[in-house]
């Protein structure tokens, strides 16, 4: 079963979202309450995220976190965010977005690959004690620089 969700409004191009759209025949999901996130990402077989551009992309931090394989952009924070087991493609190309589908849709080998690795390197990169370790040190800079001025 596909399950589709996306903001009400988008800044996909309009050219996209008619191609897109010719071919979804499942229904759109909207303003998904954060809590239902955490179900939907472990249930999917993967989660393709074609930004155009992303501040963070915290939608692949919380796939990989469920163990989701992610194909999302190579562009913007997306590539770090994703880390080395995420497939990336260009936004603005279906065939890219469709091969990547079919992959991991076809190779249950690499899925799992893509799943484990990926959970491992969202628990090292966005591992809440050490980010709060790293922001502190990064105040205690501030401030020794503040005061030494």
């Amino acid at each position: 079963m596909l399950v589709l969700t996306a903001p009400i409004k988008t800044t996909m191009p309009v050219s996209i979202l008619k191609k897109a759209m010719k071919l979804i025949t499942s229904p759109i999901l909207s303003n998904i309450p954060s809590r239902l996130l955490p179900t939907i990402y472990r249930h999917a077989q993967l989660l393709l995220y074609p930004s155009f551009y992303e501040g963070f992309g915290l939608p692949v931090a919380e796939a990989l976190l469920s163990s989701t394989p992610v194909i999302t952009s190579n562009n913007s924070s997306l590539t770090e965010a994703g880390g080395p087991s995420s497939i990336y493609i260009d936004p603005h190309s279906i065939e890219e977005m469709s091969h990547a589908i079919r992959t991991v849709l076809s190779d249950s080998e690499k899925a799992k690959n893509m799943a484990v690795q990926g959970k491992k390197y969202a628990l090292e990169k966005f591992d809440p004690g050490r980010l709060s370790n790293e922001l502190m040190d990064l105040y205690t800079q501030v401030s020794v620089g503040i005061h030494s001025n």
